[in-house]
């Protein structure tokens, strides 16, 4: 057991670190109907390495017990639009929305400090998970320029219809979309839970920048909020 955490450990600092020269840069994910995607996005307080050991050796057991799988991460390079740019963005998949709710529920009981914990490592956690509706497959290449985008509604209507152009616009310009999320849920404490959140490729950072400059013509009344940041 004392292998397998410090397996796991190692793993889940690879996440958050740049592939070498040795990797692949492409991740390839693959989801059966019925399981949840996390997305973790977060900010990691310097010098904090010996804080989060201990933390993977009492929490990640209990989540990987509940079928917690971590999954290729990204570390974010630049915010592009908004107000929030993370550290990294982290991907996990749990077997069914029960077990990855029920986590929620266990980890307080058997690490009773889990919640100061992630606070005394990551200063900036915020998360949101998928459960997903039919089998999906998507693919992120670092090498590409990708550009994450989440957006929150303000008024239902018009914000479905600002999102209806907004991802013509995207087609339009040249983006392809990787991964289109609705519906996600955030937990007490770690809100992000955005309406819509994409990841869309680009040929090259000029393709976005005119994608940008010409969705500003578009009405955003009924959108509360947008982010956006590349890995």
């Amino acid at each position: 057991m004392q292998y397998f955490i410090c397996g796991i450990i190692s793993f889940l600092f690879s996440l958050i670190t740049l592939p070498s020269v040795a990797q692949s840069s492409v991740s390839t994910y693959h989801f059966e109907a019925g399981e949840v995607l996390d997305i973790l996005l977060l900010s990691q307080n310097p010098g904090s390495d010996s804080l989060f050991k201990i933390y993977g050796q009492t929490a990640f057991p209990v989540a990987t017990r509940m079928s917690y799988e971590g999954l290729p991460g990204f570390k974010v390079k630049e915010l592009t639009q908004g107000n929030y740019q993370p550290g990294s963005m982290i991907l996990g998949k749990w077997q069914n929305l029960e077990k990855r709710e029920q986590f929620l529920h266990e980890i307080e009981k058997e690490v009773p400090d889990f919640h100061a914990q992630r606070r005394a490592i990551w200063p900036n956690f915020y998360l949101t998970y998928y459960e997903v509706p039919s089998t999906l497959d998507f693919t992120i290449d670092r090498e590409e320029f990708n550009v994450v985008t989440s957006l929150w509604q303000k008024d239902e209507g018009a914000f479905q219809e600002y999102q209806q152009q907004w991802l013509q616009r995207v087609e339009q310009a040249g983006g392809k979309v990787v991964l289109l999320l609705k519906d996600g849920t955030s937990p007490f404490g770690y809100y992000y839970q955005p309406d819509l959140m994409t990841v869309v490729t680009w040929d090259d950072r000029e393709a976005y920048e005119a994608f940008v400059e010409n969705t500003q013509a578009l009405d955003h009344q009924g959108v509360l909020h947008l982010n956006a940041f590349t890995l």
